[in-house]
């Protein structure tokens, strides 16, 4: 979710425990939110109301073995991909003023996963532009996770698309090779989709796996937890459980070796 920024206020932050419990043919994840302990100078709270749900573990599908990823970019690549994507940003920008003028490069640096809230906050604030942060649904309270300029003007666009250029991350990997877009599409229409379903949350039909392949990374499908109202702890719980393919890729890589 997002929301305006600004800064994050004291109190109780909410924490999730997750317990499996097995039944004859499916397994039960309960997820159990509640209330932290209160810190020392605040002996009154009032907690969090606790909020349980209950997703249902479908068995998990028995696939190829997760394909080796492309090996590093090397730094020519990397410099090529960091080009690439600022003119892509920029050809962005003329759709809503193309009598924009581009400045020179203004490449100063790569910013780092630690450091790119902070050092796009100072470019936007230097800028005088608003910005727009992203929060985690399961803590909108808690610290930002994005962070986004709101540019109103042609001035304010070329600022904005300034500070992203000037201090990137560096692309170090390249995009899911062919063979790994297979294995994405077949883990979700093999597990995600029926997951959701399984949740009660029904998807349209997948398209053709060459079509879904070909067009990578436009998302021609994609399972999702919909648009209908969810609880925020629920919906995490459902990506985590049914929709977090590169985690269940990391895994089934290290367990291989």
């Amino acid at each position: 979710m997002t929301r305006p920024s600004r800064p994050a206020p004291a109190g109780v932050r909410r924490s999730v425990r997750t317990a499996l419990v097995a039944t004859s043919a499916l397994a039960v994840i309960t997820l159990t939110a509640c209330a932290a302990s209160a810190p020392p100078d605040d002996p009154d709270p009032t907690p969090d109301a606790a909020a349980e749900t209950s997703l249902v573990l479908i068995p998990m599908p028995d696939l190829d073995p997760v394909p080796d990823p492309a090996p590093p970019l090397t730094e020519t690549e990397s410099e090529a991909a960091r080009l690439a994507d600022a003119d892509a940003q920029w050809t962005a920008l003329l759709m809503t003023y193309p009598d924009a003028v581009r400045p020179a490069d203004p490449f100063a640096g790569y910013i780092t996963e630690a450091d790119r809230l902070d050092v796009r906050r100072d470019c936007y604030d230097a800028e005088g532009l608003a910005i727009e942060e992203g929060f985690a649904a399961t803590d909108p309270d808690g610290p930002a996770i994005s962070i986004s300029a709101q540019p109103q003007d042609e001035v304010e666009a070329i600022a904005a698309w300034t500070c992203e250029a000037t201090h990137p991350i560096e692309r170090t990997a390249a995009g899911p090779t062919e063979a790994e877009l297979g294995w994405i599409y077949d883990y979700l229409v093999a597990y995600s989709a029926p997951c959701l379903e399984a949740n009660g949350i029904d998807n349209p039909p997948p398209a053709p796996r060459d079509e879904w392949v070909g067009k990578w990374p436009d998302y021609v499908w994609f399972p999702s937890t919909g648009t209908a109202p969810i609880e925020p702890e629920r919906e995490q719980a459902l990506f985590e459980l049914c929709l977090d393919v590169d985690t269940k890729m990391a895994e089934l890589r290290a367990a291989r070796g």
